[in-house]
C-alpha cells in the first residue's frame, strides 16, 4: 500500500507494535535492542585438574578421575608432578581410568624399578656375569669411576613409552586430547622446570625422577629430577594454563599417620625427610585450589606399587565426598559424550616403520648394535619384538639406558629409533667377586676375584678379558674375545690361563693328603654365539700341569706331565638365574682328546655332560639333574678324574671324597620360596631339598654300585650373592655340612 510510504529505518507499524508491547509488559522489564542477538547462555568455567606428586599414592588419582567422570565433569587442563605427572599424563594422551588400572595392575613393579635384562634374554657371553660379582665400576687415567647406583629407568621409560603410543606423534602439549604439563626440578638453577612440549613420556619420565631411585634426564642441557622438590602440586601452573576453577588432588595430606615402624630404615627415614620438606609449599598451593580433594591413604605407603586396586577406591571415594562442590562443573549428557569423544584415543592396532635408527652411541659400533635388532623397516610396529631389541642392545654391557621412539617419518610411516647412552664409566671396566665356604670341618676356603674388561675395542666389539683370582685358589686368565662378524654370531678367542688349588685326596672318609695342583694352559678356540641360547667352542690346547704332596705321606704319587690336544664344548643356558634358578634349562657336554703326538705326555679321552630342568608353580619348583662323564675306554691320569662329592656334586660327601675315571648321577630337588625379598635386597629365600644317587667307577659304568645321598637346607639369592646352608648325608654313614656366601666363580 504505497499511501503508507515508509518512516526511515523503522515503519509506523513497527513503532506501534512496540508500544503495545510495552504495554503489556510489567514494569522495569527491558526490551531487547532492535537487531542484537538473542542472549546466550554462560560459556561454562574452564576445570583444571592438578595431581600432586607422592609416589605409589598417587595411584588414588585413578579412582578421582572415575569419580570426575561418573559426575560428567570435562576438565580442560590437567597438570601433575612425579606420579601425579604419569597419571596426567596418561589421561591428557587418551587413556581412560579403566585402561590405566589395567596397565599399572598388570605391571611387575620390582622388574620395572630394575633396569636389569633378564638372564634368559641376554646374550651368551653377558650370562657368564650373572652372580658373578659384586659390583662393577670403571678404570681411567684419574682412577676408579663409579656409576650413580641408581636405575637409569630405561624400563619404565619405555613402558610410559607405549602406554601413550596413542598420542606419541604429538610434540606440543597443548595438542594432545587434553593439554598438559609436567613439572620436574632443574637441578642446576634449583627452581621449578615446566615441561609443555617435547615427547611425552620422556616429560612424565623427567618428572618421577626421583633422587636415590632414578637418574637424572637430561634434556635440552638441563638436568632434570622429581618435581616433588620444588612443586608437589602444581596449582599455579595449571592456573597459567588458562583454567577458571581448579581442582587439586593432595595425596600427602596422610603425612602425620606415619607408622613408626617404618622410620626405622635409612629408606623410611629419607623418605619421611622428603615429605617434610615439600609439605609447606604443597599446603600453600593446596589452598590456592578452587575444589580441594585428599584421599585418606592410611595403611598404605608410597612404595606400595604393587597394591593399585587398594589405591584407586580410596581416591574415588575422596572425590566422591566432594560431590556438592564439584557439581556445578558438571554438564549434560549431550555435552559430556562430545567430551569423552576428544579425550578418548584408542591405542592404534598398526603402525608402519618406514625406518629403523640408531642414536647416541659413540665407541660402541653400529653394526654391533643393529645385530641385536630384529625390528624393519617397511614391517609394522611389534611391541614384543622392540621389548626384545631393547634386552639385547642393552645386554651388550656397555650401556647406561636404551630407550626408544616412534618419531614421525616420510609418508605416514614412524621412524622407530634406539637411542643409547653409553655408560660414562666405560669403556675399561673392574670388577670384583668374594665367597667364602666351609664344611665347619677341615675344609674351609676363600677366595676373591678380580676381573678388568676393556670393551668395544674395535667396530665388531673385541673385548680384553683379564682375570685375577686369589684366596685358597690361585687362577689368571686373558682372553682376548674377536667377533668375527657385527651380529657376534662367529668369534675367535685365544685364551692362557694358569690355575693353582689345594686339592684333598680322601681314603673312605679320611682325608690321607693334600695336593697342591698347578695347571698352565694355552688354548685358541674358534666359536659360534647362538645368540642368547648357546655357545660352541673347538680348538687347540696346549698345557702343563704338576701336582705335589703339600701334606700327608711323603711317599704319594706326584705328577709333571705336558699335555696337548683338542678342546670341545656346547653350552646351552636358558634358566632364569645361575644359582637358586626357577624356571629354564642348563646344558653343558665338553671333550678334551689329549694326544702324545701333539707334544703331550699323555694320549688320553675325557668327556663330560651335565643337564638341569627347573619347573615351578607358585612357590614350589622341581628340578631334575644329570650328570655323566666317561674316559673312553682311555687311562686318565690323576689330575684329569673325575670327582663325586661337594655341596653340588653330591650330596653327603666332601668335594672330592671319591675319583674314578667314569661319572654318574641323578638327582632330583626341590624348593620352595619361603619369602621374596625386595629387589634392593635380592630374590628369595627358600627352603631346599636333594636327593641323588650315582657314583664313580674306575672301569666303567656300574649301575649295580650305585650310592644314594640326601640334603636339606636353606639358601637365600642375596643381591652380595648366594648364600647356602645344608646338612648332606650319604648311604654308608657318610655326610657334611655345607655352607657358601658369595659370588659364583
Amino acid at each position: 500500500m504505497e499511501f503508507l510510504g515508509k518512516a526511515g529505518p523503522m515503519s509506523w507499524i513497527h513503532k506501534i507494535a512496540i508500544i503495545l508491547v510495552g504495554c503489556l509488559l510489567p514494569a522495569g522489564a527491558a526490551l531487547p535492542a532492535y537487531g542484537a542477538p538473542a542472549p546466550k547462555t554462560p560459556a561454562r568455567p574452564k576445570v583444571g585438574l592438578v595431581l600432586g606428586g607422592g609416589g605409589a599414592l598417587g595411584l588414588s588419582h585413578i579412582g578421582v578421575l572415575r569419580a570426575l567422570e561418573e559426575q560428567r565433569i570435562p576438565i580442560d587442563f590437567i597438570a601433575g608432578t612425579s606420579m601425579g605427572s604419569i597419571i596426567a599424563g596418561f589421561y591428557a594422551s587418551g587413556m581412560s581410568p579403566d585402561e590405566m588400572q589395567a596397565f599399572l595392575e598388570g605391571l611387575d613393579w620390582d622388574e620395572v624399578m630394575s633396569d636389569e635384562t633378564p638372564r634368559r634374554e641376554l646374550y651368551f657371553r653377558r650370562k657368564q656375569d650373572d652372580q658373578r660379582y659384586l659390583f662393577e665400576m670403571g678404570l681411567n687415567w684419574n682412577g676408579p669411576k663409579m656409576g650413580t647406583g641408581m636405575a637409569a629407568g630405561q624400563k619404565f621409560n619405555n613402558l610410559l613409552q607405549l602406554a601413550t603410543l596413542r598420542s606419541a606423534a604429538i610434540t606440543n602439549f597443548d595438542r594432545l586430547p587434553i593439554p598438559y604439563r609436567a613439572v620436574a626440578t632443574d637441578l642446576q638453577s634449583g627452581t621449578a622446570h615446566v615441561l609443555d612440549r617435547g615427547s611425552l613420556a620422556t616429560a612424565m619420565r623427567a618428572s618421577m625422577a626421583v633422587p636415590g631411585v632414578f637418574t637424572a634426564v637430561e634434556l635440552d642441557g638441563l638436568t632434570l629430577v622429581d618435581g616433588g622438590i620444588v612443586n608437589n602440586l602444581p596449582v599455579d601452573v595449571v592456573k597459567d594454563m588458562g583454567a577458571d576453577v581448579v581442582i587439586a588432588v593432595d595425596v600427602g595430606s596422610d603425612a602425620d599417620l606415619v607408622d613408626p615402624a617404618s622410620l626405622k630404615s635409612l629408606g623410611g627415614i629419607l623418605g619421611r625427610t622428603y615429605t617434610i620438606a615439600q609439605r609447606p609449599e604443597q599446603i600453600e598451593q593446596f589452598k590456592r585450589a578452587d575444589i580441594g580433594i585428599q584421599p585418606v591413604l592410611a595403611g598404605l605407603t608410597a612404595s606400595d606399587f604393587a597394591r593399585v586396586s587398594e589405591f584407586v577406591p580410596k581416591g574415588e571415594k575422596a572425590a566422591q565426598a566432594k560431590a556438592d562442590e564439584l557439581s556445578r562443573l558438571s554438564v549434560g549428557e549431550e555435552e559430556y559424550a562430545e567430551f569423552l569423544a576428544r579425550q578418548r584415543r584408542a591405542k592404534p592396532e598398526s603402525i608402519p616403520v618406514g625406518e629403523v635408527a640408531v642414536t647416541g652411541n659413540r665407541r660402541v659400533g653400529e653394526g654391533v648394535i643393529r645385530g641385536r635388532i630384529r625390528s624393519r623397516a617397511g614391517e609394522t610396529f611389534d611391541e614384543r619384538t622392540m621389548q626384545l631389541d631393547l634386552m639385547r642392545i642393552y645386554g651388550i654391557g656397555e650401556f647406561e639406558q636404551v630407550l626408544f621412539r616412534l618419531d614421525p617419518g616420510e609418508g605416514g610411516r614412524r621412524i622407530l629409533r634406539y637411542d643409547v647412552k653409553e655408560k660414562s664409566w666405560g669403556p675399561l671396566y673392574l670388577a670384583l667377586g668374594l665367597n667364602l665356604r666351609s664344611d665347619f670341618e677341615q675344609d674351609a676356603e676363600w677366595a676373591m676375584l678380580l676381573n678388568v674388561t676393556r670393551r668395544s675395542l674395535n667396530s665388531l666389539g673385541a673385548e680384553w678379558r683379564n682375570e685375577i683370582e686369589f684366596g685358597s685358589r690361585q687362577n689368571v686368565l686373558s682372553e682376548y674375545y674377536q667377533p668375527l662378524d657385527a651380529a657376534g654370531i662367529w668369534f675367535l678367542a685365544p685364551a692362557v690361563e694358569y690355575r693353582s688349588k689345594t686339592e684333598a685326596v680322601y681314603d673312605d672318609d679320611a682325608r690321607v693328603a693334600d695336593y697342591d695342583v698347578q695347571t698352565l694352559e694355552g688354548r685358541l678356540d674358534f666359536g659360534l654365539q647362538l645368540r642368547r641360547y648357546a655357545e660352541l667352542r673347538a680348538g687347540p690346547v696346549w698345557g702343563t700341569g704338576k701336582a705335589t704332596v703339600e701334606t700327608g705321606a711323603t711317599n704319594l704319587p706326584t705328577f709333571d706331565e705336558d699335555y696337548a690336544g683338542w678342546k670341545i664344548g656346547l653350552i646351552v643356558d636358558r634358566q632364569d638365574r645361575t644359582l637358586f634358578a626357577r624356571e629354564g634349562y642348563y646344558f653343558e657336554t665338553k671333550g678334551l682328546f689329549a694326544r702324545d703326538d701333539l707334544g703331550g705326555d699323555a694320549d688320553f679321552d675325557k668327556v663330560e655332560g651335565v643337564f638341569r630342568k627347573m619347573q615351578s608353580l607358585g612357590d614350589h619348583t622341581v628340578t631334575l639333574g644329570l650328570h655323566a662323564g666317561s674316559s673312553l675306554d682311555s687311562d686318565l691320569p690323576g689330575y684329569a678324574q673325575f670327582k663325586l662329592g661337594g655341596p653340588f656334586g653330591f650330596a653327603g660327601l666332601a668335594e672330592g671324597q671319591f675319583r674314578g675315571s667314569y661319572l654318574g648321577v641323578a638327582s632330583v630337588g626341590y624348593g620352595y620360596r619361603l619369602l621374596q625379598l625386595p629387589s634392593q635386597l635380592g630374590k628369595g629365600v627358600y627352603a631346599m631339598a636333594r636327593f641323588d644317587t650315582g657314583n664313580v667307577w674306575a672301569n666303567e659304568f656300574d649301575t649295580s654300585d650305585l650310592r644314594y645321598g640326601a640334603a636339606v637346607g636353606l639358601g637365600a639369592d642375596l643381591s652380595i650373592g648366594p648364600l647356602y646352608v645344608a646338612y648332606g648325608r650319604a648311604d654308608e654313614g657318610y655326610d657334611c655340612f655345607y655352607f657358601s656366601l658369595g659370588t659364583i666363580f
